[in-house]
């Protein structure tokens, strides 16, 4: 199976790329109704790589690295969905759970 640069691009801007972004704007968010401190951003960046990686225990690891896999196959359209949903539900959770993991 050969690896286009598309697909692979796509699934970087929707998935992992996305999901940060939404991460540091979800931190913002419960930042002003957590009654605890929330770990640093600059500790959310450099565990971010880890994260990715221990994704894949979980059901929004599986949409996310799901969709990649639907991407490289030609299913494009179910691909887009499972990997901007996993996303989402990733970089909701990430601040929460980069805080519990920092501890």
């Amino acid at each position: 199976m050969k690896l286009q640069a598309k697909p692979i691009l796509l699934w970087l801007a929707l998935g992992p790329v996305f999901a940060l972004l939404l991460s540091l704007f979800a931190r913002r968010v419960y930042e002003n109704f957590s009654p605890e401190q929330l770990a640093d951003i600059s500790t959310m960046l450099s565990s971010y790589p880890l994260g990715l990686a221990m994704s894949l225990l979980t059901p929004w690891g599986w949409l996310m690295y799901g969709g990649l896999f639907l991407l490289t196959t030609g299913k494009s359209k179910l691909g887009l969905w499972c990997t901007s949903g996993g996303a989402v539900i990733f970089g909701l959770f990430w601040p929460v759970w980069v805080t519990f993991l920092s501890r």
